[in-house]
C-alpha cells in the first residue's frame, strides 16, 4: 500500500493494516517517511546545541565541553549544507 499525503490512514486503519498485511504496513510507513523527509531541514548550530543539552538533561547528566563542541561542529556543517542547497 502506498502512502497518500492527501488521504493518510487513521490510527485504526494503520493498526488493522499492520495485523492483516505487515509487508504493506511497512511499505506504507516507508512511503510516509520518504514524504516527511522531503519537508525537513537539518538543525542549525543553535538547535543542535539545544537538543544536545536537552538530551543530556533527560539522561540526568550535564553536557560536557567535548559534547558541546561536537554539537557545535555538527550544527555548523548543517548550516553549510543548508546554504549550499
Amino acid at each position: 500500500m502506498k502512502f497518500d499525503p492527501n488521504n493518510p490512514l487513521t490510527e485504526e486503519e494503520l493498526d488493522k493494516l499492520g495485523k492483516e498485511d505487515f509487508d504493506s504496513f511497512l511499505e506504507y510507513l516507508d512511503g510516509q517517511s520518504e514524504h516527511l523527509r522531503k519537508h525537513t531541514r537539518p538543525l542549525n548550530s543553535h538547535e543542535t546545541k539545544k537538543m544536545a543539552a536537552m538530551n543530556a538533561a533527560l539522561q540526568g547528566k550535564k553536557l560536557t565541553d567535548e559534547e558541546f563542541e561536537r554539537a557545535k561542529e555538527i550544527g555548523k556543517q548543517n548550516e553549510k549544507d543548508i546554504l549550499n542547497k
